[in-house]
Order: C-alpha cells, then sequence, then structure tokens
C-alpha cells in the first residue's frame, strides 16, 4: 500500500474566515463538514474524473480541516493499493473539499455588509490556492484540526429564482514538469466541467450550453482557462472552477509533479431571461 498527503488552502475574506472559527457556520452551512465529506467521497471515484488515473482500491481515506485568519486548510491522505497515483487521489480529494467548502460560503457571511469595494453579490471567497503533496505525520497533521460547529447545511432554494442564463469564467496556474498535451488539458476540462454537480453536494444540475477550454504551457508553467455557459435558476460558477481543477491534477499525473499555485473565478455572471415560463427547465 502506498500513502499521500495532499493540501490546499481556500483564500475567503477574513470576516467570513472569523464567522468559521466563531461558529464552524457560514453561508448555506458549515464549511470544513462538508468539506471533510466531500473530500473522502470523491477521492475514492476520482479515476471517473481522471483520465490518466488507474482505478484502484483505496484502502483507506482522511480528511483534518484547520480554519486560519484568511481562510481553511484541508489535508487528505490515502492510502491505495497502486504504486503510482496516491498523490492524484489524495489532490482530487482535497481539490473537491476545497470547492464544496467554497460553493458553502461563497455567497454573503452572515456578518457580511456590502460596501462599495467589495458588494457581497460578488462573494466573499478569493479562489483555491497552493494545491499540493506534502510529506507529514498524519497525526501531527489532525492535530491541527480546529474545526467545529453544529452539523448544519442548506441546498440554496431555488424554486423562487427567475430562469437566468449564466456565463463563467475560471482560470488557473501550476507548475508542471516535462511536456504533457495541451490539447488533452482542454478535453479534460470541457469533459469534466458539466459533471461538478455529481460530486458536489451543493451545486444544482444546470443546462450547460457550451464549454471553452484553452491551455498554454511555457517554461514550466501551465496556464488554463475554462469558460461555461448555462441555463438554469444558478450559475455555472462551479463547473468552469472543477473543470480547471481536474484537468490540471489530471495532467499532473503525467509530468509527476503536482503543484496548484491558484484557481480563481474571474468572471461570473447570470442574466435573467424574460418572459419564461415557470414551468421551463429545469
Amino acid at each position: 500500500m502506498r500513502s499521500a498527503i495532499a493540501t490546499g488552502f481556500l483564500s475567503t475574506e477574513e470576516d467570513v474566515a472569523a464567522e468559521l472559527a466563531e461558529s464552524g457556520v457560514s453561508g448555506l452551512g458549515n464549511a470544513a463538514a462538508v468539506a471533510k465529506v466531500v473530500a473522502l467521497s470523491s477521492a475514492k471515484m476520482a479515476w471517473r474524473y481522471l483520465p490518466a488515473l488507474p482505478r484502484s482500491l483505496l484502502a483507506s481515506t482522511y480528511a483534518a480541516t484547520r480554519y486560519e485568519k484568511d481562510g481553511m486548510r484541508i489535508w487528505v491522505m490515502v492510502r491505495s493499493e497502486l504504486d503510482g497515483g496516491a498523490e492524484a487521489y489524495a489532490a482530487f480529494g482535497a481539490f473537491a473539499g476545497l470547492l464544496a467548502a467554497w460553493n458553502t460560503v461563497k455567497g454573503c457571511s452572515r456578518s457580511c455588509r456590502p460596501t462599495a469595494r467589495r458588494p457581497c453579490t460578488i462573494g466573499n471567497v478569493h479562489g483555491i490556492r497552493d494545491l499540493h503533496v506534502v510529506d507529514a505525520s498524519w497525526e501531527e497533521l489532525e492535530a491541527m484540526d480546529n474545526s467545529g460547529g453544529p452539523p448544519e447545511v442548506g441546498f440554496f432554494d431555488v424554486s423562487e429564482e427567475p430562469l437566468y442564463e449564466g456565463l463563467a469564467l475560471a482560470k488557473g496556474s501550476a507548475k508542471v514538469d516535462g511536456d504533457v498535451d495541451r490539447r488533452e488539458i482542454e478535453r479534460v476540462a470541457v469533459e469534466v466541467a458539466p459533471r461538478a454537480w455529481e460530486v458536489l453536494p451543493l451545486v444544482h444540475m444546470n443546462e450547460v450550453l457550451y464549454i471553452n477550454a484553452s491551455a498554454s504551457v511555457v517554461d514550466g508553467s501551465l496556464e488554463l482557462a475554462v469558460e461555461t455557459g448555462n441555463r438554469g435558476r444558478t450559475g455555472s460558477a462551479m463547473e468552469a472552477v472543477f473543470g480547471v481543477g481536474a484537468a490540471m491534477i489530471n495532467a499532473s499525473i503525467a509530468s509527476a509533479r503536482l503543484q496548484i499555485s491558484s484557481i480563481d473565478i474571474v468572471r461570473s455572471l447570470k442574466t435573467p431571461i424574460e418572459n419564461t415560463s415557470s414551468d421551463r427547465w429545469p
């Protein structure tokens, strides 16, 4: 059995981080609790979303989270029967857990007040930072877990929402070694992005109208942009981010290096569709 630990950080506004540290709950619920469950469930299914990853039995998976001044860190450990690939299983679990937490707190925190500089409508999350593999004692990392709070979580009620046409653009940066196939990265991003709802429990299934992906690799630096368009009662920002993260982790399998510097939402728009019957999809 091979063990691997991956870690990443969700960067948020300080008021959101403070609220989570104090009560454990912000936005739709307990971000750490959601992150841990999603991290464990998605790690064992990583092979479904990473085409370069062989299917493997995971003997065990663990997740720990820690609230910090400006966000939340997650660690995910897996034990795999594969000689290689454990790192990608752990990384996908960590990424999915962070994205689930992002989706939980991306709206207004309960203490948030809009300002001209930062209206709450654009959300209080900056993005995912520094996703990589670490060599550490799991016992020491688990002891750093300071998350708590009631096990509260709620699914955003869209029954009163109008039908929107949504547009989202997410971008990511990573370091890679060796040759990676830019076209393959784009293909994986396009295929995986609309499946975000399968992994993220608080994401609604949208009618995805189109997905565009553009990747570039220069001097060991991978840049990936994914644009999604959808029709539904929510936007498609999480789909765009999911496509970026999954494609980058998949590329890391071939490059034998996993170091994702950042994943951000650059643009997210929702435009109500006028004169729409309430019984239309979804």
